[in-house]
């Protein structure tokens, strides 16, 4: 994984399991933006904890990705967690 400026010039870069399952985790969250990947029939199973608080746990590549919603309360998405891996320090 190479973080770029202006995609030109190539300011820090990893490689890994770590990097491969850092990146699970945010496609995993990025999934919001093509909600049918988050259908039950591809593999997503919902809970919701209340009106307000719901999870969802998919699988990207061989990771599994748990995602956890607040919702306003219009239903719109006011915020999402989700678990990151590696380590954080550029080598």
């Amino acid at each position: 994984m190479d973080w770029k400026l202006a995609g030109l010039f190539t300011l820090a870069h990893t490689d890994g399991m770590d990097a491969s399952t850092s990146a699970a985790g945010r496609g995993g969250a990025e999934a919001v933006w093509v909600p049918t990947a988050l259908l039950p029939r591809f593999g997503a199973t919902w809970t919701a904890a209340d009106d307000t608080h719901i999870s969802v746990v998919h699988t990207i590549g061989n990771t599994s990705v748990e995602v956890h919603y607040t919702l306003r309360p219009d239903g719109h998405i006011h915020s999402l967690v989700f678990d990151r891996w590696g380590d954080p320090v550029l080598r």
